[in-house]
C-alpha cells in the first residue's frame, strides 16, 4: 500500500505557478493525457486510469476532513484488450474524468498542472510518503510555500466529486 499527502487548488492560469516551479527547481517530467473512469464501490474510490496508451486500476481511500489530506492506495497495472469494457461488466460507471496533466517533480512530490474537461485548471500536489510521514510533510510544506499556494482555496475531494456535483444540478 502506498500513501500520499495531497492538496488540490483551482487556478485561473498556470503562468504564476510555472514561474514558481522554476524558482524552486521543480523538474518537468511529462505531459500526460488521462481518462479516469470511476466505478461505484462499497468503500473508497475505484478508478480505471487510461494514460498515454497504458491502463491501471487504482483503489484508494482519502481522509477529506482531517488536517492532513492523506490518501492510501493500491495500483494494479493492466494489460490486454480494452480494460474499460471488462470493468464496465463488473462495476457501474459513476463518471469519467478527462484531463491533460503537466507533471513536475520536486524530490518525492508530484506536482500536477491539470486542465480538466468541464472543470477548468487545477494544481495538485502529491507528496509521496516513502521515508516516513515527517519527511513527506516537511517536503509538502516546502512546496506549498515555494509555490505561494493559498491552502484556504483548496478543494477537498476528487475531480469525480466535482463532476458528480455538476451533473446533479
Amino acid at each position: 500500500m502506498a500513501a500520499n499527502l495531497e492538496i488540490k487548488i483551482p487556478l485561473k492560469s498556470f503562468k504564476a505557478i510555472e514561474r514558481n516551479l522554476t524558482e524552486i527547481g521543480a523538474k518537468f517530467e511529462d505531459t500526460l493525457h488521462q481518462t479516469d473512469v470511476y466505478f461505484s464501490t462499497p468503500s473508497g474510490l475505484l478508478k480505471l486510469r487510461i494514460e498515454n496508451g497504458s491502463s491501471q486500476l487504482i483503489h484508494y481511500h482519502r481522509n477529506e476532513t482531517g488536517k492532513n489530506r492523506k490518501s492510501t492506495f493500491y495500483i494494479l497495472e493492466l494489460s490486454g484488450d480494452d480494460p474499460l469494457r471488462y470493468f464496465k461488466r463488473l462495476f457501474p460507471v459513476e463518471t469519467i474524468v478527462r484531463k491533460k496533466r503537466l507533471l513536475y517533480m520536486y524530490g518525492d512530490t508530484r506536482i500536477h498542472l491539470d486542465s480538466v474537461q468541464k472543470l477548468g485548471k487545477f494544481l495538485e500536489l502529491e507528496a509521496r510518503i516513502l521515508n516516513g510521514f515527517p519527511k513527506a510533510k516537511k517536503e509538502f510544506e516546502c512546496v506549498v510555500q515555494g509555490l505561494h499556494l493559498d491552502v484556504s482555496q483548496q478543494f477537498r475531494g476528487s475531480y469525480r466529486d466535482m463532476l458528480l456535483n455538476q451533473e446533479r444540478k
